[in-house]
């Protein structure tokens, strides 16, 4: 849920479109705190390589049109 809503905003609660990216980073690193012992560093590494990844892999490769970056970022 926390994905979803930060990947296209909940327009009802005043929640604006955060992005992919922004997304991704808020789900790795909420999930990593469901580890014992989590640091956020490491969550942090993995958010950044999990972002690029998938930026390239949906943006560039597929095409899939959806927001990427913070609506007040996006052009």
């Amino acid at each position: 849920m926390l994905f979803g809503a930060l990947l296209v905003g909940i327009p009802a609660f005043g929640l604006p479109a955060f992005g992919l990216i922004v997304a991704i980073f808020g789900l790795v690193i909420m999930a990593g705190y469901a580890r014992e012992g989590a640091q956020l560093k490491e969550s942090v590494i993995l958010a950044a390589i999990l972002a690029a990844g998938s930026y390239l892999a949906f943006v560039k490769l597929l095409n899939l049109q959806f927001p990427v970056l913070p609506w007040f970022l996006a052009n």
